[in-house]
């Protein structure tokens, strides 16, 4: 049984888990030049993002440390922490996908064309061009023929 202690101690782990993972995935994100996990996009300048993530993580860090009282006093431990952890990651994840969807429906309304992706192009490659929404709707316009044409083939077994 999960036992957290003090609620304001697991809320703010949870906004530091939050805040250092959605730092985390900036990071990557430009690294990685991924536009469809970027708060931001891709800009000209690759420092915005490492700044910006940068800033989530320690910003995170500094807030926790400040604005939470009787730090060293027993609080959540080893099953708790991994809870408060994976839900801000999850929670993180899906802010970014949700965020870089909404700014890509956005550029393209605004007229920039959604690049077609080549089709050997999958998975995390597909996030250099386009969001998460675009890849899953334009692999939702493949007709059966189309997208059985796509899949990888293996050699048979014999």
């Amino acid at each position: 049984m999960l036992y957290f202690v003090e609620t304001y101690f697991a809320i703010h782990y949870l906004i530091l888990a939050f805040l250092a993972s959605l730092g985390t995935l900036q990071l990557v994100a430009t690294c990685y030049e991924l536009q469809g996990l970027s708060l931001i996009g891709l800009p000209r300048w690759s420092r915005w993002g490492y700044i910006l993530g940068s800033a989530l993580i320690a910003g995170g860090f500094i807030w926790f440390f400040l604005n939470t009282p009787n730090l060293l006093s027993p609080g959540p431990a080893g099953s708790e922490l991994m809870v408060l952890m994976g839900l801000g990651t999850a929670v993180a994840l899906v802010s970014t996908l949700t965020w870089a969807s909404v700014r890509e429906k956005i550029r393209v309304k605004q007229g920039n064309p959604l690049p077609e992706p080549d089709v050997n192009t999958r998975g995390l490659d597909l996030l250099r061009e386009m969001s998460i929404l675009q890849a899953w709707q334009q692999s939702r316009k493949l007709t059966p023929i189309e997208a059985k044409a796509h899949q990888p083939r293996h050699p048979e077994v014999q």
